[in-house]
């Protein structure tokens, strides 16, 4: 079977990496800019080893930079496709990227105009006051109308897409990882004449996907540029934009005082119009001035109460007065890297504890931590080691984990006869072996769901094709339609703790008939009532992965079963059943 020839490969590897001389490797560690600069595919590497520390270490040509920044704003594959004979007097020196630089020609307002003789200078390197003059003009802003070409810099500081024009200005050796940090600075701008960052902008007309900027880190941070008024000189900022940003609920009550309440599960803010203070979870906090209303009936709060309260609203920030920006940041989110443990009596495992502030960059702070067992039946006890817990009687029970004195999650261990083996992030399988049978009713595996297959249903195993054990089931449906095999998960309800949670249940599924389908129910049952889930999906010839159905476990329920079948006359091969916590 499959597992077994996967078996056999990993102990040659193992064997050959034993007898092999040790070598003194480094972790290669990139920064975060450059991280999330992989992730959006803007930066891809030179060669298979993709973004390393000495691939950012290099100094970029003009042509390098320029791909680059092309990726930046999704116009490679449109650049690649370009053709013109109007182009640069040095073309030939660019080779495969011919194409890119007839666009680049053709497209002056992309600001890679090359220079004043007609040569682009493909291998010429680039500085940081030419590269930062591209971004600028991505960013919207015009040389020689907005800016100079000789105040570059100068104006990118004075916009916060720099820290310090004279920091930029010092680099004698501009290198890819310069750019990274220019293009991530960037993408946290707002473009000119909006309130929108380049990469929220970029998102919406479909270059980056939302899961990869997510991923990426960038919707952690908010760059705002306050109001100044005349009368009291203080810097203000809109309260529902604001808020609204920072992800939090607002709703404006417009009768008699102008009130704000704002939440975001546990925080909660009032501000009250004309009122010297507002209240962060109920605390009284003093305002520098009282809430203001302009004359299109916009309210504004005082960019000083953000700041100051900002680690109790979930983040920091920082106000730059002679730039006059407000940038937020999320705090990070101190969580277990696994919200679920499942364990067999005797076994130990290491919970590990993350500081995360997005995909890419997240510290492992276990060993600042501490960790406690609730009380339990003596299923689940703290090992000796930092994280370490020990599996004790058949249950679920908690491992709380605090940081600082205060507790920061709790992480769930299931201690049971049987763990699942082919998919480590679930925990419940069925994949389907050989010694899955159906041939008798009520066959009980080893999770304890009961399976059985309804009268007229022909099953059968088949030995050579699935996608994990080297084994799937054969469903054939003669009855009626709605008819197949059925499970009854009922015992999961306690030995895998999942009531009150929400569950995702996936299976993998084929067609052997032409064109069938497959049809899925859950249902539950709490007491008297029950709740039943039904999806249904047309198959084809190759595995598929199906989402049968996410749902909520109400606390009270008492029955689980589940309904899988072809339809009328059609035949389909199921594997991978699987159970999630979402």
């Amino acid at each position: 079977m499959r597992g077994k020839r996967l078996l056999a490969v990993l102990m040659a590897a193992i064997f050959l990496m034993t007898s092999m001389p040790v070598l003194n490797a480094q972790p290669d560690t990139i920064s975060r800019e450059a991280k999330a600069c992989r992730e959006l595919g803007i930066l891809l590497g030179a060669d298979k080893s993709g973004v390393t520390a000495q691939y950012l270490s290099n100094n970029p040509t003009r042509l390098q930079a320029y791909i680059i920044a092309l990726r930046l704003k999704g116009l490679y594959s449109e650049a690649g496709r370009f053709t013109s004979s109007i182009n640069f007097s040095d073309v030939s020196a660019a080779g495969w990227a011919q194409n890119y630089l007839a666009y680049a020609k053709n497209h002056p307002e992309l600001g890679w105009k090359g220079y004043s003789d007609g040569r682009f200078g493909v291998n010429d390197n680039i500085n940081a006051q030419a590269f930062y003059k591209v971004l600028l003009e991505t960013l919207g802003y015009k040389q020689d109308v907005d800016f100079t070409y000789a105040k570059t810099l100068e104006f990118a500081d004075k916009i916060g897409l720099v820290d310090s024009a004279q920091e930029i200005a010092a680099i004698k050796s501009f290198t890819i990882g310069d750019i990274a940090k220019g293009i991530y600075g960037a993408l946290n701008t707002n473009m000119t004449g909006t309130d929108k960052k380049l990469v929220s902008i970029l998102e919406s007309k479909g270059v980056f996907k939302a899961d990869k900027v997510e991923a990426a880190g960038f919707n952690s941070y908010i760059q705002i540029t306050p109001m100044i008024d005349q009368k009291y000189g203080i810097a203000w900022v809109q309260i529902s934009d604001t808020f609204k940003k920072m992800g939090y609920f607002v709703n404006e009550n417009k009768k008699t005082n102008m009130v704000y309440e704002i939440t975001r599960d546990p925080i909660r803010v009032r501000l009250d119009e004309e009122f010297t203070a507002a209240y962060v979870n109920n605390v009284k906090v003093p305002l520098e001035q009282p809430i203001l209303k302009d004359e299109k009936g916009i309210y504004f709060v005082p960019v000083s109460f953000i700041v100051a309260n900002a680690p109790e609203l979930g983040y920091n920030a920082v106000y730059v007065k002679a730039k006059n920006i407000l940038t937020l940041r999320k705090s990070a989110e101190i969580k277990a890297a696994q919200k679920e443990i499942v364990m067999t009596k005797g076994d130990k495992r290491n919970i590990r504890v993350e500081k995360v502030f997005s995909e890419i960059e997240k510290e492992d702070i276990t060993s600042r931590c501490t960790f406690a067992a609730a009380s339990n039946n003596g299923i689940v006890q703290v090992g000796s080691k930092t994280g370490e817990a020990i599996a004790g009687n058949v249950g679920s029970a908690e491992i709380i984990i605090s940081f600082e004195g205060k507790e920061v999650d709790r992480v769930t261990v299931h201690v049971v006869d049987v763990v699942p083996k082919y998919y480590s992030s679930a925990f419940y399988e069925q994949v389907f072996e050989t010694a899955f049978r159906l041939d008798k009713p009520n066959y009980t595996d080893g999770f304890g769901v009961v399976w059985n297959k309804d009268t007229g249903v022909a099953v059968k195993y088949i030995d050579d094709d699935s996608i994990d054990s080297g084994s799937s089931l054969d469903i054939l449906n003669y009855p009626a339609e709605g008819f197949g095999v059925t499970a009854d998960l009922s015992k999961l309800l306690e030995n895998r703790a999942i009531k009150g949670k929400t569950i995702s249940l996936r299976i993998y599924a084929k067609a052997v008939s032409k064109d069938p389908k497959i049809y899925m129910a859950l249902s539950v049952g709490t007491g008297g009532v029950v709740v039943k889930e039904e999806k249904s999906a047309a198959l084809d010839d190759k595995w598929k992965s199906v989402e049968i159905v996410k749902v909520n476990i109400p606390q009270n329920a008492r029955k689980l079963t589940l309904v899988i079948a072809p339809g009328h006359n059609d035949e389909i091969k199921i594997d991978a059943l699987t159970m999630t916590l979402e």
